[in-house]
């Protein structure tokens, strides 16, 4: 199983939403915010080790930021199916992340 958090760019983002039931974060590098929800994403991976995450700069990647909507940064959205399911911006606790992709 995987258990680590996957970069992707414009390439790899529609293959990896495509065949993963996942979350994916939208972040900044400069961030603090960023900075913290990608340390939550790694506390809910290491007790959830079976649920794909994944994060994409919005920096690096705009053109795919602006093709979802993406307005504000961090950014979470789970995809199922291939489907975007739900999103939601802002810190979460790691319960609150893993509820996100659980109710999704």
């Amino acid at each position: 199983m995987e258990e680590k958090i996957t970069l992707l760019n414009r390439e790899s983002f529609g293959e990896f939403v495509k065949n993963n039931d996942c979350l994916v974060a939208f972040f900044k590098s400069k961030c603090p915010n960023c900075k913290v929800l990608l340390k939550v994403m790694e506390k809910c991976k290491a007790g959830r080790p079976e649920i794909a995450m994944a994060c994409i700069s919005s920096e690096d990647e705009e053109a795919v930021a602006r093709m979802l909507a993406i307005g504000r940064v961090p950014t979470v959205l789970v995809y199922k199916g291939g489907e975007e399911k739900t999103r939601k911006s802002g810190v979460m606790k790691p319960a609150e992340l893993e509820d996100l992709y659980l109710r999704a």
